[in-house]
C-alpha cells in the first residue's frame, strides 16, 4: 500500500510535474493538467480495502458489522 509521501515522491519524479492544492487536497499536474489527486475519503477507501483483503475473514466481517 502506497503512502501519501510515496505517491508524492513518485508523482514528482515524473517530468514537468508540479504539486498544487485544489479543493483542499494536493493535486499533481503536468503542464497545468491534473493527473492525480487523492482526497482523505479516497485514501481511506483504498487503505480499508487493502486491509479487508489481508485481514482474516471473521475479523473483516466483524468490522463490517
Amino acid at each position: 500500500m502506497a503512502t501519501v509521501e510515496e505517491v508524492r515522491r513518485i508523482a514528482l519524479s515524473l517530468p514537468e510535474t508540479e504539486e498544487r492544492l485544489a479543493w483542499g487536497m494536493p493535486t499533481f499536474r503536468v503542464r497545468g493538467k491534473i493527473f492525480c489527486s487523492l482526497s482523505d475519503d479516497e485514501l481511506r477507501e483504498v487503505i480499508v480495502e487493502a486491509w479487508r483483503l489481508t485481514a482474516p475473514k471473521r475479523l473483516a466481517a466483524d468490522y463490517e458489522g
